[in-house]
């Protein structure tokens, strides 16, 4: 006799998703078909547009009012795709989690952490003292330091990093069955990716919970994933076992993603030889014993997010700039820009210190130093089309006013980070998180800076894209000779892109030097922690990896 067959936990079948836009109608997902079990972890992977997210957040019927959702889509054996309302917010609560890819959208900014922790427990009807209690150790089980101040701050006042795992926090705080995770560790550096990775899968275990992963990191999708599904233009075009798929992929499509990868290692010499300029070469860039403080509440000592940082940019010089969330990094960028005040130290954006800067003098600097923003979805306008967003720096500094003008250098920047020209009339929401990346870096470029601030400005672009987008950076770097303060926690970005690296932790210098050196053979502890937690496409070697990691915190 046979053994009875088991159901998977979700079962997807022919999900087709059609957007109406007026008289046309846009197809973007078209007959996808998948299964995942219990205590499986499926890796939808694809270039950004591919339909990966649109896929995911069809099960929940997540989607834009002007979507509709054709097929099915079976949890246990439910059909979800035409379920009310309030029994899909049910299974919302209860059974289905959600990450979501942008967590400064995501999250309500009229509300702290804690309540918002609160109110992803409320199915639990738990008491005021016992919410908070719990809220408490899911803040800790995520790693957000100091739990018992951090609850009850707001989201703008979390680093990008921070903000991404208290999204964590509230996914897993109900135990869901399933866990769609939409580009979980966008925006976590390398070691704490490394813990997150390691504790959704400790969740997964204690839970036999699945997980629907969607990235363009394949480094993590060689750490976690049992099933890839590789798609493209809304398809699937391959369909395979982990190690299959990194060993011998079948497609075209899916040999050029996994060809595109950076991989740590692999850069054997520097892109200039910066030792060997002139002594009296002045910077674009200097910090001299830099200090940053927030204020607090109820008169405690400010926050010094920044420690007496000093370090130089040179003319044509990319510096990376890595460590984990919250060490001070986009804050340094912020006060490259004249965007962020310091209260000690010296900091010279070509020439002009912004100590004693005067309002005029700020206004040129952002004149001459640019910046990409982390979040793209909340750093655009979204009442502004991107055509508009990209020519706004010229129309405000009034070097482009004519209307023809500057639509054609929208037309001409869209273009160069691969956005359709024709696409300038489209709104912020009508493009996937990738493409509003590239529609960031086309806007830092319309001034022509002499100093960009990169700041993770590939962290939501798909592996092939983001090659195509560091090509041009350095492409265009070559040609205009602008410094580059390059923001990353992706140690094989910065190792392909960066003359010299600097390293942070809690808003100080723990280590800087050539990019070869300070990568290949770190001097210090935490950079050594740093290199050995960078993820890599191989899934043998990260499997080995994780043991690692097991037996010493075990030991």
């Amino acid at each position: 006799m046979s053994a009875p067959s088991i159901s998977p936990l979700l079962q997807v079948r022919d999900l087709s998703v059609t957007f109406d836009a007026g008289t046309n109608n846009l197809q973007v997902t078209d007959g996808v078909t998948f299964d995942i079990s219990n205590g499986e972890t499926l890796a939808l992977v694809g270039e950004s547009g591919s339909g990966k997210s649109v896929t995911a957040m069809s099960i929940l019927n997540l989607l834009p009012h002007n979507a509709r959702a054709s097929g099915s889509v079976q949890y246990k054996g439910r059909e979800l795709i035409g379920l009310a309302e309030r029994q899909l917010d049910k299974v919302r609560s209860q059974d289905i989690a959600v990450i979501f890819q942008d967590p400064m959208t995501a999250l309500n900014p009229v509300y702290t952490i804690g309540q918002l922790l609160a109110d992803a427990l409320r199915s639990r009807k738990l008491s005021k003292a016992h919410l908070r209690r719990r809220s408490l150790e899911l803040l800790d089980h995520v790693g957000i330091p100091e739990p018992q101040r951090k609850i009850d701050q707001y989201p703008h006042q979390f680093s990008g990093g921070q903000r991404q795992r208290a999204m964590i926090a509230m996914a897993i705080a109900s135990n869901p069955g399933l866990l769609i995770a939409d580009e979980p560790t966008t925006a976590l550096d390398v070691t704490v990716q490394a813990e997150i990775l390691d504790l959704l899968i400790a969740l997964q275990r204690e839970n036999d919970m699945g997980i629907l992963l969607i990235t363009h990191d394949m480094g993590v999708v060689a750490d976690v994933a049992d099933r890839v599904n590789v798609m493209r233009h809304g398809r699937i075009l391959e369909a395979a076992d982990t190690l299959p798929i990194f060993e011998a992929p079948k497609h075209d499509y899916t040999r050029e993603l996994l060809a595109a990868v950076p991989k740590l290692g692999t850069v054997s010499h520097p892109r200039h030889d910066f030792e060997e300029l002139p002594a009296h070469r002045t910077p674009s860039l200097s910090f001299r014993d830099v200090v940053v403080e927030f204020p607090t509440r109820l008169r405690r000592p400010p926050f010094r997010a920044v420690d007496k940082v000093s370090f130089d940019v040179f003319p044509g010089e990319v510096v990376g700039l890595v460590g984990e969330s919250g060490s001070g990094k986009s804050t340094l960028g912020r006060v490259a820009v004249g965007l962020q005040a310091i209260a000690a130290g010296h900091a010279r954006i070509c020439g002009t210190d912004l100590l004693t800067a005067s309002r005029n003098d700020i206004r040129q600097v952002r004149r001459e130093a640019a910046i990409v923003f982390q979040d793209p979805a909340s750093s655009l306008d979204p009442r502004m089309t991107i055509g508009q967003s990209v020519a706004a720096p010229l129309k405000w500094n009034g070097l482009v006013t004519q209307r023809q003008a500057l639509a054609k250098r929208a037309h001409e920047l869209l273009d160069m980070v691969r956005i359709p020209s024709d696409w300038a009339s489209r709104y912020p929401h009508e493009l996937s998180g990738g493409q509003r990346q590239r529609v960031g870096i086309a806007r830092a470029l319309s001034l022509q800076p002499k100093v960009m601030v990169a700041d993770e400005p590939t962290s939501a672009l798909d592996v092939s894209v983001q090659a195509a987008v560091l090509d041009l950076l350095r492409e265009l770097q070559a040609s205009l000779g602008f410094s580059c303060l390059f923001i990353s926690h992706d140690l094989a970005v910065v190792e392909m892109l960066s003359d010299r690296v600097v390293v942070l932790r809690s808003g100080q210098i723990v280590e800087q030097g050539p990019t070869g050196t300070v990568l290949a053979e770190p001097t210090d502890d935490y950079t050594r922690k740093l290199v050995a937690a960078a993820p890599v496409p191989d899934p043998i070697m990260q499997a080995w990896r994780r043991e690692q990691r097991l037996l010493a915190s075990s030991a």
